[in-house]
């Protein structure tokens, strides 16, 4: 069997997959959908309690990284590793992916604008039975998170590095999970150059944070919620507790940067560490994204 009759029967067998499972969700004590998305699919949610922590630094190395704050976040539950080509595929019926032509499916996807992250987190939400967080207006300019609505949606900055830091045990690493990079992430010094980019590896192949948690610094960036701007704090979150970001619950999407976090395989350490805001533009979700961009997913308690 050639290599593409290979990948289209992969696809193919991981949405047959999951739409059985998904059909038996219904009735069932044992839930076979989930079963299949943290066995098969390396969706395996993790439970975040909630607390403060203080996040941030004192903006010596960057400006937009300080004030240290003390930030209180309601209990949720983040993806244990990123979202994996396989898993995507199966959503959508697409890979994006640069590194498709490795044929590894647990790589994690990239090559991912924001608002493709979005339109999967509705879209996994709805096979999975639960309510869509994110709804679109009519002209598709602007995307509203609906926070009362029980699905998939992207994490907040806050909760991205509330988590990374390993909420309430965290150990004040530098990185997610120890002050050693090359325990936990992958990046620029650990990995292996292709002639254009670095080559990203399987999820969950490093150590995990102190959450039991992987990848959150290297490997792909990880897109979040908000958007982004490069002032500090003090001056983008009104609110501590539970905050937002920039956009509040409303994000435009005519021109807006939009935060992704974690660095990746094309970055040096600096970029891995947990304090470490960046943003860009997202074109989507036509064309293609960032070569090192992907996402995780959040569920609310």
């Amino acid at each position: 069997m050639g290599g593409r009759q290979v990948k289209r029967w992969r696809a193919a067998l991981a949405a047959s997959i999951l739409a059985i499972a998904t059909a038996l969700v219904a009735g069932s004590c044992w839930n076979p959908l989930n079963w299949a998305l943290s066995t098969w699919a390396h969706l395996d949610m993790v439970k975040v309690p909630g607390g403060t922590l203080t996040l941030g630094n004192d903006g010596s190395l960057y400006t937009d990284e300080g004030p240290p704050h003390d930030v209180t976040l309601a209990t949720f539950y983040i993806s244990r590793y990123e979202i994996t080509q396989q898993l995507f595929n199966a959503v959508m019926s697409y890979n994006p992916s640069y590194s498709v032509s490795r044929d590894d499916p647990t790589l994690p996807v990239e090559q991912v604008w924001w608002q493709t992250a979005v339109l999967f987190c509705n879209k996994l939400s709805e096979l999975a039975g639960y309510t869509p967080c994110y709804v679109f207006d009519e002209t598709g300019d602007f995307v509203t998170w609906d926070l009362t609505a029980d699905g998939y949606r992207l994490p907040t900055e806050a909760e991205w590095e509330y988590a990374a830091s390993g909420g309430q045990w965290d150990n004040g690493y530098q990185y997610a999970g120890s002050a050693n990079i090359d325990d936990v992430g992958w990046y620029a010094g650990n990995t292996d150059f292709d002639g254009s980019f670095q080559k990203t590896k399987p999820v969950g192949s490093l150590s995990t944070n102190e959450l039991g948690l992987y990848d959150m610094s290297g490997n792909v960036f990880e897109w979040c919620w908000d958007g982004y701007d490069g002032s500090d704090y003090s001056s983008i979150w009104p609110s501590y507790t539970n905050p937002l970001g920039v956009n509040g619950n409303v994000a435009s999407l005519l021109g807006a940067d939009f935060i992704f976090r974690g660095g990746s395989v094309n970055q040096p350490p600096d970029d891995l560490r947990v304090e470490r805001r960046l943003g860009n533009i997202d074109f989507g979700p036509g064309g293609i994204g960032y070569v090192d961009v992907g996402f995780r997913v959040v569920r609310n308690q």
